[in-house]
């Protein structure tokens, strides 16, 4: 509670559009009918099942085991929209039902997002798991996927507002954009691969204007922050080079700069 009493115009702006847009895009957007959708579904339940390496089939082909009913689900949607046959959201449940009928287990190839890191779909296969606890239903399943990344990049996009120092405002514009909280209500990875990188821009801001106190914790925050960054996307490492700009007027010792960076940016690239 103490948290949303200090939240801000901005934040508050963010959260309200952030829920509205999300809810009604979760609940109208078709299920798995986005960009990679089937993909980034099948990558998702792959790693809410515990298998976090792709299989890999050919040098080009990789993909896993899926259960056949989520499988039948995924493409029966995806062929009626590629077919031009719009389905009511009444028929998503019916779809779901109909899928039961059929192998348990099947073949599927995901090339394009096989080579995502686990750790980028982590909300979404947490949404996924907990699911199951209650219900095996592929819609629910997906629901419930796209609720917890909605949920976690909302959370991200909050905290960045409420660190960073300045252009809140624009921020703010950016977060809310329809294509990014579009992603933020499908299984894609997008919308985590912005937040995480920029609450770190963010800290480190916050940090230079307020370099005064102990900020011991926050330096334990930004170093997981820097390995979490690692993990999601290769090409994200450069955004670590933020850290340079760490005021040295939070380190005791010169030495205990050099270490810090030195550390953070190793335990960076070993993952």
């Amino acid at each position: 509670m103490n948290f949303l009493k200090h939240l801000g115009l901005e934040s508050w702006c963010l959260l309200i559009l952030g829920l509205a847009a999300g809810i009604l895009a979760i609940a109208f957007v078709p299920p798995v009918v986005t960009f990679d959708g089937p993909s980034h579904f099948f990558r998702a339940l792959q790693i809410s099942h515990g298998q976090l390496r792709a299989t890999r089939y050919s040098d080009t082909s990789y993909g896993g085991q899926i259960p056949g009913d989520h499988s039948r689900y995924a493409n029966t949607l995806q062929h009626n929209y590629a077919m031009q046959h719009f389905l009511t959201t009444a028929a998503w449940p019916v779809v779901a039902d109909r899928s039961k009928d059929g192998p348990a287990q099947v073949k599927e190839v995901f090339s394009n997002t096989a080579v995502y890191s686990p750790a980028s779909y982590l909300p979404q296969a947490a949404g996924m798991a907990v699911c199951r606890m209650f219900t095996a239903s592929p819609l629910w399943e997906d629901r419930a996927a796209r609720c917890v990344n909605l949920m976690v990049y909302l959370l991200l996009a909050v905290l960045i507002l409420k660190t960073i120092p300045r252009f809140q405002s624009s921020l703010l514009l950016i977060a809310t954009s329809p294509l990014i909280l579009i992603q933020a209500t499908t299984e894609n990875t997008d919308a985590l691969n912005f937040a995480v990188p920029m609450l770190i821009v963010a800290l480190v801001w916050n940090m230079r204007c307020q370099p005064e106190g102990n900020h011991r914790t926050m330096l334990y925050v930004l170093q997981g922050l820097a390995v979490y960054t690692a993990l999601l996307k290769p090409t994200e490492i450069i955004c670590l080079g933020f850290l340079l700009f760490l005021p040295a007027a939070i380190f005791s010792t010169r030495r205990h700069r050099i270490t810090w960076l030195a550390s953070t940016l190793a335990r960076s690239e070993e993952r």
